[in-house]
């Protein structure tokens, strides 16, 4: 049946040269929608800034009144704020010599739990080999956002430093927390003056989102799934997490993860807000063919393995479409580099072609479901990379 009334699924809006003879991506993405994947997805292929598949399908809101999806909604990014904002950043300071990511991360942030028996640099924390654990529940203890970062500041390793690498929330905290030391400004302020701006792409900013929220996509009615998870980081009899240290209204234009917001909705793990045009503008300098953000030393950080003989294929930021990355792996050529994001996001990459995949959309709304969002990336990027 063909998405629309009779569906519930608006139809997909369609761009670019050649859609009106049928999109394989748009259907692809339609008949996901159409599966209930997702509310509703906004997406983008591009070579060299030329369109080869964008439009927008479903809805960007299920509640509390149906809204459908547009190609100007603006997502919460979630992690994509890892490579775009923070690796992106520390790839500028190390290029302007302000910053020596080879050195011992203890620097910026003394008493830096992770560096007992070992020396892990801002590179190590950058691509997840510090020892540091997946994620935490810091507010859940901290009451204050100074609060929150002393305890990831002290956090201990789950592994010594270099013996493996394992993903990381807390690495991207400390490394949002570290920029802000060496250069006495925010995190936001700088990420707008040195990356969003100069790439054209000034609508990308971290939440939380002032004015209307018309045309932003809404994540979670409250916080279930972390409320849920945090229950095993809350000491034997001591009862349930305390349920004030949760959100329970749904979640709209402030950040999704609870760190995050906990931090003010500006941390170096989550936090940014775009649309899809405007990450695909970013993801060009990335790429080497924007407005030259980045000059040679940064672009190469970006896309060589930096974790030869490990399990993924890490660069500063970003991963590799290599062994660990599903979503890519087999797919697009080995060279290529992305990110994912919890609420639904993803940015992949080919270098040698400048050709963007970006994908948008808010599946953890209204509630977090057990969906395999790999599969769906990577049939997303099936279809998508035979567009010509």
């Amino acid at each position: 049946m063909p998405a629309g009334p009779e569906s519930g699924v608006p139809p997909a809006t369609r761009g670019g040269p050649g859609r009106e003879a049928g999109d394989p991506v748009a259907r692809y993405l339609e008949d996901r929608t159409r599966e209930g994947v997702w509310p509703g997805a906004v997406w983008i292929v591009e070579e060299r800034g030329r369109v080869l598949s964008k439009g927008s399908v479903g809805l960007r809101a299920r509640i509390p009144e149906p809204a459908p999806a547009a190609a100007d909604t603006i997502y919460d990014l979630a992690s994509l704020t890892k490579p775009l904002a923070t690796a992106g950043l520390l790839a500028l300071l190390e290029e302007d010599g302000t910053l020596d990511l080879e050195a011992p991360a203890s620097e910026l942030l003394p008493g830096l739990g992770c560096a007992q028996g070992g020396s892990p640099t801002l590179l190590d924390l950058a691509l997840h080999r510090a020892g540091l654990p997946a994620w935490r529940p810091f507010y859940l203890f901290a009451k204050t956002a100074d609060r929150v970062l002393n305890d990831v500041v002290h956090l201990p390793p789950e592994a010594p430093c270099g013996a493996r690498v394992l993903y990381s929330d807390p690495s991207y905290i400390l490394l949002g927390e570290a920029l802000r030391r060496v250069t006495g400004a925010s995190l936001d302020s700088l990420f707008t003056r040195r990356i969003a701006s100069p790439a054209g792409s000034p609508s990308i900013v971290f939440g939380p989102l002032a004015g209307s929220k018309d045309g932003v996509a809404p994540t979670e009615q409250g916080n279930r799934f972390e409320r849920e998870k945090a229950a095993a980081f809350v000491p034997a009899g001591t009862g349930p997490p305390d349920p004030a240290r949760f959100r329970s209204e749904l979640i709209h234009g402030e950040v999704h993860d609870g760190n995050a917001h906990a931090l003010g909705g500006v941390a170096g793990h989550a936090g940014l807000f775009g649309d899809a045009a405007a990450v695909a503008r970013l993801a060009r300098e990335f790429a080497g063919a924007g407005c030259g953000v980045f000059g040679p030393r940064a672009l190469a950080r970006f896309r060589e393995n930096a974790t030869p003989g490990f399990e993924e294929g890490r660069t500063l930021g970003w991963k590799r479409a290599v062994r660990g990355a599903r979503e890519a792996e087999g797919v697009l050529s080995p060279e290529a580099f992305g990110h994912t994001g919890f609420t639904g996001t993803s940015i992949w990459i080919e270098p040698g072609t400048a050709r963007i995949h970006v994908l948008l959309t808010n599946r953890v709304h209204p509630e977090v479901r057990d969906i395999d969002m790999t599969a769906m990336r990577r049939g997303f990027h099936a279809v998508a990379k035979d567009l010509v």
